[in-house]
C-alpha cells in the first residue's frame, strides 16, 4: 500500500555532531466514492416525504427512473408501542438556518412535537433515499453528522444507515446520543423494549458533536460507530446487524440514510444538523 513519508530531523550533537533522519510513514487516506455531502450552504428546499410519494418512488424505482436520489427530503414518522411505524402529518418546522453552523455558515433546524398517547415515539429526520444502481452498491460505507442541542431541550439525536441490496435482508445500522443523560445507544429488533447502551460521552448541550456509523455491506458481522466532540473521540463495536425482509424493495436496490431527532417525551424537542454525509471506501 503507497503511502506518504515525513521527513524529521534534530542535531544530536552540540558541534561538529551528525544530524539524525527518521522516516515516519503517514497512512494514507482510503480513496472514497461520495454518496452525497450535505452542507446546507446552498439552502436546499427540504421536502416531506409522505406516503404516496413514497409508492410513486418506489413505482418509479421498478421502472429506473431515480430523480428523488437528489432531493433532500423530511421524514415524519411515529412508532406505536407494538413497535409499528409509520408516516405522520402532525405539522413541526425542518428549514435550513443562520442561527447555529458547525462549519459554513447554515445548518439545518428540526423540531419535532410532543410524542401522541398510545406511541413509543414520534421523529423527524432529514433524510436521503437512494435507488440508482449506479449509487447504491456493495461495500464499505461511512456516513456521519453533525448535531447541536439547544439548553433546556431533551431530544435523542441519531443517525441510521439501511441497505437493502437484497429485499430479503435489509441491514439496519443505527447510533444514537440521548441528549438527557449523555450516553451512547443504538436499537436492535427489541427496540420497542428501549435503547441498548453503548457507554458514556462529554456531551454538553449548545455544542456541536458528531456520530457516525462505519459499515461493510460484504461483512455483516457487525459495525462500528464513533461519537466525537471538544477534542474527545470514541469508538464502540457492535457485533450484531439487525436484518429483516421487505417484500416491498424487491426488484430494485435501495439505500435509506437518516440524521435527526427522535422524541420519547410529552415536550417539544428540537436540534440542529449539519454536515450530514455518506460516502462509500473504496
Amino acid at each position: 500500500m503507497k503511502g506518504k513519508w515525513l521527513v524529521l530531523g534534530g542535531a544530536l550533537a552540540a558541534a561538529g555532531g551528525t544530524i539524525a533522519y527518521v522516516l515516519l510513514r503517514k497512512p494514507p487516506v482510503p480513496p472514497s466514492e461520495p454518496v452525497f455531502a450535505d452542507s446546507y450552504e446552498e439552502e436546499p428546499k427540504i421536502y416531506v416525504m409522505t406516503s404516496a410519494e413514497w409508492a410513486a418512488m418506489t413505482l418509479d424505482a421498478l421502472k429506473g427512473i431515480y430523480f428523488r436520489d437528489v432531493i433532500h427530503w423530511l421524514e415524519m414518522g411515529t412508532t406505536d408501542l407494538s413497535g409499528r411505524y409509520k408516516f405522520d402529518t402532525t405539522p413541526s418546522v425542518a428549514h435550513v438556518t443562520t442561527e447555529v453552523r458547525h462549519a459554513g455558515s447554515r445548518s439545518a433546524y428540526l423540531n419535532v412535537p410532543p410524542v401522541p398517547n398510545g406511541y413509543l415515539n414520534i421523529s423527524r429526520v432529514l433524510a436521503r433515499y437512494f435507488r440508482d444502481p449506479e449509487v447504491v452498491k456493495p461495500g464499505a460505507y461511512l456516513t456521519e453528522a453533525w448535531y447541536y442541542v439547544p439548553s433546556e431541550t431533551t431530544p435523542i439525536a441519531y443517525l441510521w444507515f439501511e441497505d437493502y441490496l437484497l429485499w430479503d435482508k435489509g441491514q439496519h445500522l443505527n447510533v444514537a446520543l440521548d441528549s438527557k443523560n449523555g450516553l451512547l445507544v443504538y436499537a436492535d429488533e427489541e427496540f420497542a423494549k428501549g435503547y441498548k447502551v453503548l457507554g458514556e460521552t462529554n456531551f454538553q448541550h449548545d455544542t456541536w458533536f458528531k456520530l457516525s456509523i462505519l459499515f461493510d455491506t460484504m461483512s455483516p458481522e457487525g459495525y462500528t460507530v464513533g461519537y466525537e466532540s471538544r477534542g474527545v473521540k470514541k469508538t464502540f463495536e457492535i457485533d450484531h446487524v439487525w436484518t429483516s425482509a421487505n417484500i416491498f424493495y424487491k426488484g430494485y436496490v435501495a439505500l435509506n440514510i437518516y440524521a435527526g431527532i427522535v422524541n420519547h417525551t410529552a415536550l417539544e424537542q428540537e436540534l440542529y444538523v449539519d454536515d450530514f454525509s455518506c460516502k462509500r471506501l473504496i
